[in-house]
């Protein structure tokens, strides 16, 4: 339910700050898991997903996997909700 990323900054630079992150913190991160799970209230700003956001987001992951990390995306749960 937290904000989403700021799309002033690109996919690769916000890549660019979670590896400094990452390396400042030994390296704890393998990769990364990207759930595109929005809002818990479909009211929310926050429940809708940009096109920049999902730019933002798919660069992020071709950045990271270019630098050899594991990059998994996973759908929304409730796309998997049958009622």
């Amino acid at each position: 339910n937290g904000p989403h990323p700021d799309t002033r900054s690109t996919g690769a630079e916000w890549f660019d700050c979670w590896r400094a992150w990452n390396a400042e913190h030994g390296d704890v991160f393998d990769g990364i898991d990207i759930d595109y799970e929005g809002h818990d209230d479909a009211a929310s700003p926050t429940s809708a997903f940009s096109s920049d956001i999902v730019e933002v987001v798919g660069d992020f992951c071709r950045a990271a996997k270019a630098a050899g990390f594991v990059v998994a995306l996973a759908p929304a749960e409730s796309y998997l909700d049958a009622a």
